[in-house]
Order: structure tokens, then C-alpha cells, then sequence
């Protein structure tokens, strides 16, 4: 049996989570070379004493947040991935669409997602991607599971397929949540929402038998 969380807990975790929600305001304007406890502590509207009662370093929030981000994407994506009724393929492109829709409406988390891209090092946001990856979507599984009930063509590697759609997916989303793209074509408008129109069309057409 799970046990309980005291007040003390309960409101602990609360301010934790105040701190990290105003942290994205920080680090979505501030290079990760120029951060410093203050700005945290001036976005949360706390004093300083009060962040290092909760977080020691600048690198203990932005991990905190990497881990936040990870778990608000399993909480988000669980039901889709959960689903009897779905086949592998429809998983792919349903949480493709959903992800899409999450940068577009709540861009700091990617925001986030782009500047640990360069830090705090390489291997470091080399083991973030494999995270996503391997723990927090599972994207192979889901290639395997639509190999499995006739969605997805046989002749690709899961895991190399799972890893290369995620990459491609969370770059595109990034993108679109930094630099929010709106230009007008020849052909019509091009923005957001038409960037993962086409985008899903063309993972569609990649799975596909």
C-alpha cells in the first residue's frame, strides 16, 4: 500500500513545483550560460534563501525539469499508448498529432527540450533523447507492436525506425515552438499546423505497407 504524503510533503512538492512551472519563463529567454539562481528565484517571486531551501544549483533545476517534462509526457501519452483498440501505426501518428498540438500550445516545454539539446553537454542530452526514446515513449515497441498486428511494414528495425521518428518528431515540434513559422507560399499559407499535417503524412507514408 502506497503510503500517504505528509503536509509537509504535500506542500514541499507544491513549491518545488511553482519554482520549476516559472523556471520555463527563465529559460526560454535566458541562454543556459548566463542563468544564475537569482533569475529563478525572481521568476518564482521568492527570495534566494527560499529557492536553496528547494534546489541547491542551477544544474539541480534544469534537471528537475528535464525529469518533469519526462513524466508529464508518460501521464499525457499513457492512455494512446494503452489502447486495445489501436494499432501500432495509428499510436504513432495519434501521439505524433498530440505532441504537435502540446507544442503549439504549451511551447515552453520545448522550448526547454531545445536549449538542453546544446547542455549542459553532449552526452548528456544524448542520454535525454535515449530517454525519450527507450523509457519515456518506447517507440521501438510501438514499430514492433504494429510489425506484430499487420500496420506496419516488416522490413524496418524497430529500434533504429523508433529512435529516428522520435528525433525527427521532437526537432520538428522544437522548432515550431521556438520559432513559431508562419510564411505565406505560392501554393497557400504555411505555419504550425500545416508543418505537422505534412509531417504526419510523410511518417504515414513510411510506416506504411
Amino acid at each position: 500500500m502506497k503510503r500517504k504524503s505528509t503536509k509537509y510533503e504535500t506542500s514541499r512538492e507544491k513549491a518545488r513545483n511553482h519554482i520549476l512551472e516559472s523556471a520555463y519563463s527563465v529559460i526560454s529567454v535566458t541562454p543556459f550560460s548566463s542563468l544564475t539562481m537569482m533569475s529563478f528565484a525572481d521568476a518564482a517571486k521568492i527570495s534566494r534563501q527560499t529557492l536553496y531551501k528547494y534546489f541547491g544549483t542551477i544544474d539541480s533545476i534544469i534537471f528537475a525539469l528535464k525529469q518533469k517534462i519526462e513524466q508529464e509526457f508518460v501521464t499525457f501519452f499513457d492512455p494512446i499508448f494503452a489502447d486495445p483498440n489501436l494499432d501500432g501505426k495509428t499510436k504513432i501518428l495519434t501521439a505524433t498529432k498530440q505532441l504537435f498540438s502540446l507544442a503549439i500550445s504549451e511551447p515552453d516545454r520545448f522550448v526547454f527540450i531545445a536549449r538542453f539539446s546544446n547542455n549542459p553537454t553532449p552526452e548528456e542530452s544524448n542520454a535525454f533523447y535515449h530517454d525519450l526514446s527507450v523509457q519515456t515513449f518506447e517507440v521501438g515497441q510501438l514499430v514492433k507492436a504494429g510489425q506484430a498486428d499487420g500496420s506496419i511494414k516488416p522490413d524496418l528495425d524497430p529500434e533504429k525506425t523508433g529512435f529516428a521518428l522520435l528525433n525527427l518528431v521532437i526537432g520538428a515540434a522544437t522548432r515550431v515552438a521556438v520559432h513559431k513559422p508562419e510564411v505565406e507560399l505560392p501554393t497557400g499559407h504555411m505555419g504550425p499546423n500545416e508543418i505537422g499535417e505534412i509531417l504526419l503524412q510523410e511518417i504515414e507514408l513510411l510506416l506504411s505497407r
